[in-house]
Formats: structure tokens, sequence, C-alpha cells
């Protein structure tokens, strides 16, 4: 059998030990920063850029179908990111943050930012473990399909 050249060997151990590091630093993380809850919260994140026709509705709906209410532990929060709306979009979004605190989170980011980047700078302001991405279609989807059947567009 041939001799393995020493510096893949050193490679190799200098990963497997990064990884033993990682790995550490992640289960103290886990140990030490988070408190034992009875239930997860779950971030719930919606990147919106105008949409201020069917905003409104989206979260009336998203507060009733995961919003939670005072002396309640909350499940869900619903972080909306903003991507350089210029109509109202996100003075609604801050208006049902003020009658929702804790729930109804703003995050704005520049305009003609991605959504894939949009989300990451979600994920920075998620407080929940687990997060969710949504789909403004599937929260305003009958919504928006009686308008178009109104309007006559598909």
């Amino acid at each position: 059998m041939a001799d393995w050249p020493v510096w893949l060997v050193w490679c190799l151990a200098v990963a497997g030990l990064g990884l033993l590091v990682a790995g550490l630093g992640r289960i103290l993380a886990v140990a030490v920063g988070r408190p034992a809850s009875p239930r997860a919260l779950v971030s719930l994140v919606l990147v919106l850029e105008n949409a201020e026709d069917v905003v409104e509705d989206a979260l009336r709906r998203a507060v009733l179908r995961y919003g939670w209410w005072s002396g309640a532990t909350p499940a869900y929060e619903l972080v909306v990111v903003d991507v350089g709306s210029t109509d109202d979009t996100p003075a609604i979004v801050e208006r049902f943050a003020r009658r929702h605190p804790g729930f109804i989170r703003l995050v704005r980011v520049a305009p003609g930012t991605t959504t894939a980047r949009a989300v990451a700078y979600a994920a920075l302001a998620c407080r929940g473990e687990t997060m969710v991405t949504l789909d403004l279609a599937s929260l305003v989807g009958k919504r928006r399909r009686a308008l178009r059947q109104e309007t006559g567009t598909t």
C-alpha cells in the first residue's frame, strides 16, 4: 500500500478538528443560549414589494391564522421584509405591527435586493428556532383570483 502524503494527512486532521470545534460550539450555544420552552417559537417570513393593494388582507389573515394575544405564550412571529417599496406597504405593515406588538416586525432592505438576500436578512431578525417563508399569494389567493376575474386579467 502506498504511503499517504504528509500534507494530505495534516489537511484531513485540521479539517476534522475544525468540524469537532464547530459541533461543540453549536452544542454549547444551544445549551447555554436558549432556555427550554414548552413550545418552540416559529418565525414566519413574508417578503413584500409594492403590495399595498393586498398587504392589509394578507396581514389580517396571518394574524387570524398565526397571531397571538396578550397573556399567551407566542408560537409564531411574523417578520415582514419590505424590499424598497415605493407605495404605502411599509406604513400598512407598521400599523399592523403597532396593533400586534411582538407578533409582527418589519425589516426594510434596499430596493433591488434579491428575494434570497431578503430572506437572509430576515433570518438575522428572526427569534424563532424554526424559520418558514410564506408566499403572499397563499395568504391572499382567493382575493387575488376574485380581483383578476373582476378586471378580466389572467
